[in-house]
């Protein structure tokens, strides 16, 4: 492997290191006083779009994947797709943020 290999690799994998450690540390700002969610479009653009949208991670909107695939991927994460417990988003808003991005159409290029 390529010094310039390894250095774009490495860029790659702190762009994306950093785009979850700001999405983890926005998170309160975003939920209602009461902890939920206010709705899966707010999840999306709060913490997925953070990757999913900017090109660190793939497009997912648009796939016609399932919801129970997205969710366990968003629970048990993979690569650099952290996890996300239940402490961090309940089951229900899972549930519908995973039927949401199942739904979704393609992002305009």
């Amino acid at each position: 492997m390529s010094l310039s290999m390894t250095c774009r690799c490495g860029k790659r994998i702190f762009a994306a290191c950093a785009a979850v450690f700001l999405a983890l540390l926005s998170v309160s700002a975003f939920a209602k006083e009461d902890d939920k969610w206010r709705n899966e479009e707010q999840v999306y653009a709060k913490i997925c779009a953070y990757c999913h949208d900017v090109g660190v991670g793939p497009v997912i909107k648009g796939r016609q994947l399932t919801p129970t695939y997205i969710a366990a991927w968003v629970r048990h994460g993979w690569k650099a797709m952290p996890a996300f417990s239940a402490a961090f988003i309940d089951d229900k808003t899972l549930q519908r943020l995973a039927e949401y991005v199942s739904q979704s159409a393609p992002p305009q290029q």
